[in-house]
C-alpha cells in the first residue's frame, strides 16, 4: 500500500492538530479570493438592498425608516399586480414554446445532414448577440406601417397590426375579429385595485397584449440557441443501442421519440424549465427597447420594469423599487420549489 493511501486511512481525529491547521489555512487561502469577491460584490448588495427595501430612500440618499410598509404598497399597487400577471403570461407563452421549438430543431440538428455546424452555429448566433441589437432589430421587423411582419401579413390580403400599440389580449383581438367588433375586451371593468383575483383571472383568459406578443416573439427566436445546445448534449449522449432495439421492434419515428428521447433528455428539460423560467420572470431588456414606456396601458410593463420604473422614471423610489426585487426573489424561490417537487419527480437520471 502506499503512502498515500496510508494517509487517507488515518482518522482525522488522529491527524496532529498543526497539520490539519495547515491544511485548512491552505484551503482558506484558495477559497479567499473567490469568498471576498461573492461577498463584496454579491453578499454585501443584497444586503444593503433588503436594508433600502425597509426605508424610504431618495436620490440623494436620504433614509427614513419605513419597516414593511414599502412591501404593503408595492402589493396593494394595481400597477404591480398588472406587472405580475404580464409576466405571468410572458412565461406562460415563452418558457413552453422556446422549449418545444428548441428540442424539436436539436432533433432536427443531430442528424447527419449537410453543412450541419453551419446550421447549429445560426440558431446559436441569436443568443450570443447583444440584447439590445436584437430588441433593435425586432423593433423595426414590428413597425406598423414599413416592418417586415406586416408586410407578410399584407402577402395573404390581411390589413397590417398595430403591433407595439395595442394593449387588448390576443384572444380579445380574435374573439372580437370573429364577432366583428374590433373594440371587444373581456372584463374591462375589472380593476386590479377592485378585485384582484378576478382580475388575474380575467388577465389568463385575455392572454398577453399583441405589444407583449411580439416581445415573446422576438425572446423565443433569441433563446432558442442556448436551450438547443442544451438539448444537443443530452441528445449526443443517448446510447444508439436503444434505437437500434426500437427499430428491431419495429418503432416509428414519434414511438422512438415519446418513449427514447423524451424521458432520457428530461434532466435537460427540467434544468431548462427552471433556467428559462428566471430568466423570462427578468425579462426587462426588449421590454424597455420595444415599448419604452411599458404599452399603452402598462400592458407590457413586466415585474422588472415596473423596478426600474419605480427607481429610475422620474421616481426615484429606490425603497419600494427593492421591495419589488425581493418580492420577485421570494416569487422565483416559491416557483422554483414547486417545479422541484412537480417536474422533479418525472425525471429519469438513469
Amino acid at each position: 500500500m502506499s503512502p498515500s493511501s496510508d494517509t487517507a486511512a488515518i482518522p482525522v481525529s488522529q491527524i496532529p492538530f498543526r497539520r490539519r491547521l495547515r491544511e485548512s489555512l491552505v484551503a482558506y487561502a484558495y477559497l479567499g479570493p473567490a469568498t471576498l469577491i461573492l461577498a463584496t460584490f454579491w453578499l454585501w448588495p443584497a444586503i444593503f438592498a433588503f436594508y433600502i427595501s425597509l426605508n424610504e430612500r431618495d436620490i440623494a440618499g436620504n433614509m427614513e425608516w419605513m419597516g414593511f410598509a414599502n412591501y404593503t404598497w408595492v402589493l396593494s399597487s394595481e400597477k404591480f399586480l398588472k406587472s405580475l400577471m404580464n409576466t405571468v403570461n410572458f412565461v406562460i407563452y415563452t418558457v413552453p414554446t422556446s422549449i418545444a421549438l428548441s428540442l424539436f430543431v436539436a432533433v432536427l440538428l443531430n442528424q447527419r445532414i449537410r453543412a450541419l455546424n453551419f446550421f447549429r452555429t445560426v440558431y446559436f448566433l441569436p443568443y450570443i448577440t447583444s440584447a439590445v441589437a436584437v430588441s433593435v432589430v425586432w423593433l423595426y421587423v414590428f413597425n406598423q406601417n414599413s416592418g417586415l411582419a406586416n408586410s407578410i401579413i399584407g402577402w395573404f390580403g390581411f390589413d397590417g397590426l398595430n403591433w407595439l400599440n395595442e394593449p387588448r389580449g390576443i384572444w380579445e383581438m380574435l374573439i372580437g375579429a370573429v364577432i366583428g367588433d374590433e373594440h371587444f375586451r373581456i372584463g374591462a371593468d375589472v380593476y386590479a385595485d377592485e378585485s384582484p383575483l378576478l382580475f388575474m383571472l380575467i388577465s389568463i383568459v385575455r392572454g398577453p397584449s399583441l405589444a407583449l406578443t411580439a416581445i415573446i416573439i422576438m425572446t423565443v427566436w433569441r433563446s432558442i440557441g442556448y436551450a438547443m445546445v442544451i438539448f444537443l448534449a443530452g441528445l449526443q449522449g443517448i446510447d444508439k443501442t436503444y434505437y437500434e432495439a426500437a427499430d428491431i421492434d419495429g418503432a416509428n419515428a414519434w414511438q422512438k421519440f415519446w418513449n427514447i428521447t423524451w424521458p432520457l433528455v428530461s434532466p435537460y428539460t427540467f434544468f431548462l424549465a427552471i433556467i428559462t423560467t428566471i430568466f423570462a420572470f427578468k425579462e426587462f431588456i426588449g421590454v424597455f427597447i420595444m415599448t419604452p414606456t411599458g404599452g399603452i396601458e402598462y400592458d407590457t410593463g413586466t415585474v422588472v420594469f415596473y423596478l426600474y420604473d419605480l427607481a429610475f422614471l422620474g421616481r426615484f423610489d429606490f425603497g419600494r423599487a427593492a421591495a419589488v426585487g425581493f418580492i420577485l426573489f421570494l416569487i422565483l424561490t416559491v416557483i422554483s420549489l414547486i417545479q422541484k417537487m412537480t417536474l422533479g419527480r418525472k425525471v429519469h437520471y438513469d
